[in-house]
């Protein structure tokens, strides 16, 4: 019970709940605020996608390995284009939920898997993540460096 103590207070005493960019003018566009709790537009888009995914797919028994993998593996290069288009509110929208799709997708991929690939196919999914993480942290630290306030990072506030 103490885990879930610890968690409730760090929400009581943090304004930023499920929100990983610095709370700036610069990253306004990432998400919106309910009762001064700030929550990160792409979160809440592509986790409950992910969830929803993975009931669907259940449901309707969508579980053939070689189905997910495909999907999962598609959708997630065609999400890969994000890093290269244009930004707006409908493409970050669309390419949250995309990324929740195949989310969900992997996330079964991973438990269905045939025994003589579940190991590769783990690793690379593992990797595969890291990097794209990575790659998105680099695009807002990249962002924060520029910024006259970045020495008081994170705390550099609105």
């Amino acid at each position: 019970m103490g885990f879930l103590r610890n968690i409730k207070m760090e929400m009581d005493s943090s304004p930023i709940i499920l929100s990983h960019h610095p709370l700036c003018g610069s990253f306004s566009d990432h998400y919106f605020s309910i009762r001064g709790r700030y929550f990160c537009k792409g979160c809440m888009t592509v986790y409950p996608t992910a969830l929803v995914t993975l009931v669907v797919l259940l449901l309707f028994n969508l579980i053939a390995f070689e189905f997910l993998f495909y999907s999962s593996l598609i959708l997630f290069i065609l999400n890969c284009y994000r890093f290269i288009i244009p930004r707006s509110e409908i493409v970050g929208l669309a390419m949250n939920a995309m990324l929740g799709v195949s989310l969900g997708s992997v996330i079964l991929s991973l438990f269905y898997a045939p025994d003589s690939v579940r190991l590769p196919w783990t690793v690379f999914v593992f990797i595969t993540v890291s990097v794209f993480v990575f790659l998105k942290g680099l695009r807002v630290f990249n962002v924060c460096r520029q910024c006259p306030r970045y020495g008081s990072f994170p705390k550099c506030g609105k």
